[in-house]
C-alpha cells in the first residue's frame, strides 16, 4: 500500500505537468495554415539556419515546437519518433531557434561514436548558423581540444562528444562538468536505460538546465527501464521514490498487476514524450515487406547443434541435480564466476553459434593438424621464440574459423592449412543468403547484413568472396573516423553489393538508404535491436520497397528467440499505444533459458517413463 501511495504521489506530479501542456498544446491549431493558432510562441517556419532548399516537413516542424514547448515550461523530455523520421533535424532546429531567438547557450550533444560524423554533417545541414565545436579524438588530441575552449569558453554554442568521453575518463569527464549547459541532448537515449550503470550515473553529474532523450525505442527491457529514462529527465519528480517504483513495476504477478503496470507506465511517460511513427506521418511511405526464412541446416551443422544441444542437456540437468557441470572452454587467461547462470548463458551462446555455421566450432583442425600448424606457426619470425605446446595449447581453444583466419591465412608458411573454400559456404543460413542477394541483385537492389557476432560476420565476409561479391562493412573495432567513409563508398559505387554490420555497431544512427533489402543473419535477443537495424534503410529518402529477411535455422533456439522477440515487441506497443492488456516484462534471454529447460526436461521426463 505504501508503494503505490509513494507511486500515485508521482503520477499526480505526472498530472499535473500534462494538464499544463494540454493547455499549451490547446492553444495549436495547425490547419488552415496556422491562422487560428493562439500560442504566439509558435513557429509556422522553420527557424533559419538551414541550407537554401532544405525544407523540415511538418510533422518535423510540429517536432520543434513541442522542444521549443517543453523548453520554455522548463520540462525535459523524450523525442521517440520511428527511427528515419529525422529527430537530429528537429533537434539542430530546435537548437538553432533557442540559441538565436532566445539568446540561450551553450548546449552540449552526446551522441553514440559511431554517428558523430553524421551529426556534423546535420550541423551544416540544418544548423549553419550555429558554431559547433567536435570535442572527441586521441588523448593528446583532446588535451589540446580542452585548451582551445578554455580560451574561447564563449565563442561555442554547441559542444557535441560521444558517450565514451561524456562518461569515460575522469579527466574528460570532469572538464564536461564544470559547464552549465542550457541544453543537454542524449542520441540513443535508451542507453542510458540502466539507472545503476557507471555511464548513467557519470552523465547525471553533468550540469544541464534542460534535458532531451532521442530514441526511437523508448521501452527496451522492461517497465522499470522506462522509469529509469523518466527518472533521467525529471529526476526531481521521482526523487525518494525508487523503492515504490521498484516494487510495483518488478513485483513477480502476473494478469492483474500486468495491466495495471502498463497503465502506470504510459501515464507516467505521456506528458514527456512525442512519439510518431513513419505510417503515421509519411504519405509517401514505401511498402516494407518482412519474411522469415527458415534454414535447413547442414549436415556437419546439424550434427555439431546436436552435440552442442546435448551438453546444454547434461549441463542443466546437472545443475538440477547440484552436481559440478563444466562450461564450454575458455580462453588462456579468460576468467569465469562458475555460476549455473553464466554456464547455462555460455551452453545457450554455443547453441546460437551452431545455428550460424560449423566453422564457429573446431571440427576441421584435427589435433595432428594442429600440431602440424603449430610446427610451421613456429617458423614465423615473430613467433620463433614461443613455446610449441603453449602453442599448441592455445590453437586447442579456437575455433576453425579463428585458425583459419588469424593463423593460416596470415602467414604464408602457414598457408597450406587453409580450409577449403567449401568450408565457408557449408552452412544452410549462407546457402539461403546466397539465394537472397541473387534475388536483390537480379532486381538492381543492394542489400545490408546484419549479424550480432563479429566472428559470423568474418565467415559471411569470406563466403562472399567464394560467391564473388564484392562488399563493405565495419563492427565496433572499426575507428570511428573510418565508418562514415565506408558508408559513404558504398553509398557512392553501386558495384558493391553487400553492407556488413554488426547488429549494435550498426543499429545505431547509420544512414543506408543506397540499400533496401536488410538481412538479419541471426536474431538479437532485444529485438529492438533488429528493429534499429532494420531502420538503418527504411527511413526518409527511401525510394525503392523494403525487405526485411530473417534467417532462422529450423529446430533451434534461433526460433525461440525469435518467438520470445515478438511477445516483448507487444509489450512495447501496449506501453506505446492504446492498448490496454498487459504482458509480464520478463527479459527475454531469461525466458529463452527458461524455455529450453522447460524442453530439456520434458524429455527427460519422457525417457524415464519410457517414451520415445
Amino acid at each position: 500500500m505504501a508503494a503505490l501511495k509513494r507511486v500515485d504521489g508521482v503520477l499526480a506530479d505526472c498530472t499535473g505537468m500534462a494538464n499544463k501542456l494540454s493547455t499549451a498544446f490547446a492553444k495549436w491549431d495547425t490547419s488552415n495554415g496556422g491562422k487560428n493558432n493562439t500560442d504566439v510562441n509558435y513557429l509556422h517556419k522553420q527557424p533559419k539556419g538551414a541550407k537554401e532548399g532544405v525544407i523540415l516537413r511538418d510533422f518535423q516542424l510540429y517536432g520543434v515546437n513541442w522542444l521549443n514547448l517543453l523548453h520554455r515550461m522548463h520540462c525535459s523530455g523524450i523525442l521517440a519518433d520511428d527511427m528515419g523520421l529525422g529527430k537530429t533535424a528537429q533537434v539542430i532546429s530546435f537548437l538553432n531557434h533557442i540559441t538565436f531567438s532566445r539568446k540561450v547557450r551553450p548546449h552540449l550533444v552526446v551522441v553514440p561514436s559511431s554517428v558523430i560524423t553524421n551529426w556534423m554533417r546535420e550541423f551544416e545541414t540544418f544548423g549553419t548558423n550555429l558554431s559547433v565545436f567536435k570535442y572527441h579524438g586521441s588523448q593528446s588530441e583532446r588535451i589540446q581540444q580542452q585548451h582551445e575552449l578554455r580560451g574561447a569558453r564563449d565563442d561555442y554554442d554547441v559542444i557535441i562528444t560521444t558517450y565514451e568521453m561524456a562518461a569515460g575518463g575522469e579527466r574528460d569527464h570532469k572538464f564536461l562538468r564544470k559547464y552549465d549547459f542550457e541544453t543537454a541532448i542524449f542520441d540513443e537515449g535508451h542507453v542510458l536505460k540502466n539507472q545503476k550503470s557507471i555511464k548513467h550515473e557519470k552523465i547525471m553529474r553533468i550540469r544541464s538546465k534542460w534535458r532531451l532523450l532521442l530514441t526511437g525505442t523508448p521501452l527496451q527491457n522492461n517497465l522499470a527501464e522506462l522509469i529509469s529514462l523518466l527518472k533521467f529527465i525529471m529526476p526531481h519528480f521521482f526523487d525518494g521514490a525508487d523503492e515504490a517504483l521498484q516494487h510495483i513495476f518488478k513485483v513477480n504477478r502476473q494478469t492483474l498487476l500486468s495491466r495495471e503496470r502498463v497503465n502506470h507506465a504510459k501515464q507516467m511517460m505521456r506528458p514527456f514524450t512525442l512519439r510518431r511513427t513513419k505510417l503515421e506521418v509519411l504519405d509517401n511511405l514505401k511498402k516494407k515487406t518482412e519474411k522469415v526464412r527458415y534454414c535447413e541446416m547442414t549436415e556437419a551443422q546439424a550434427a555439431l547443434y546436436e552435440e552442442s544441444f546435448a551438453k546444454t542437456k547434461a549441463a542443466i540437468m546437472a545443475a538440477q541435480e547440484g552436481t559440478e557441470d563444466s562450461a564450454p572452454p575458455k580462453r588462456k587467461g579468460q576468467k569465469g564466476s562458475g555460476t549455473k547462470p553464466d554456464q547455462q548463458a555460455a551452453h545457450l551462446m554455443q547453441l546460437r553459434k551452431a545455428a550460424n555455421h560449423p566453422l564457429h566450432f573446431k571440427r576441421l583442425y584435427t589435433d595432428s593438424k594442429i600440431d602440424a600448424l603449430a610446427r610451421d606457426c613456429i617458423r614465423v619470425a615473430e613467433h620463433a621464440d614461443e613455446d610449441l605446446t603453449e602453442i599448441k595449447e592455445d590453437f586447442a581453444i579456437n575455433s576453425d574459423a579463428e585458425l583459419c583466419m588469424s593463423i593460416a591465412m596470415q602467414y604464408k608458411e602457414c598457408s597450406k592449412h587453409i580450409l577449403p573454400e567449401q568450408e565457408w559456404i557449408n552452412s544452410g543460413k549462407i546457402a539461403a543468403l546466397k539465394e537472397v542477394i541473387e534475388e536483390a541483385k537480379s532486381q538492381g537492389e543492394r542489400l545490408i547484413i546484419f549479424s550480432q557476432f563479429v566472428q559470423t560476420l568474418e565467415i559471411v565476409c569470406r563466403a562472399l568472396e567464394v560467391f564473388g561479391i564484392s562488399y563493405r562493412g565495419f563492427t565496433g573495432s572499426t575507428k570511428v573516423n573510418d565508418r562514415q567513409e565506408l558508408v559513404d563508398e558504398f553509398t557512392r559505387d553501386n558495384s558493391i553489393t553487400c553492407f556488413l554490420l554488426s547488429t549494435k555497431a550498426g543499429g545505431v544512427g547509420i544512414n543506408l538508404t543506397a540499400a533496401n533489402w536488410v538481412v538479419l543473419f541471426d536474431q538479437d535477443f532485444n529485438p529492438q535491436n533488429d528493429q534499429q537495424a532494420a531502420d538503418r534503410c527504411y527511413r526518409i529518402g527511401q525510394e525503392k520497397e523494403v525487405n526485411i529477411i530473417r534467417l532462422i535455422s529450423k529446430g533451434t533456439i534461433d526460433e525461440q528467440i525469435y518467438e520470445l522477440g515478438k511477445t516483448k515487441l507487444k509489450l512495447a506497443e501496449r506501453v506505446q499505444g492504446n492498448d490496454e492488456e498487459g504482458v509480464d516484462g520478463e527479459e527475454v534471454e531469461k525466458k529463452v533459458e527458461q524455455t529450453l529447460m522447460a524442453g530439456i526436461m520434458a524429455s527427460r521426463s519422457a525417457a524415464a517413463k519410457g517414451v520415445v
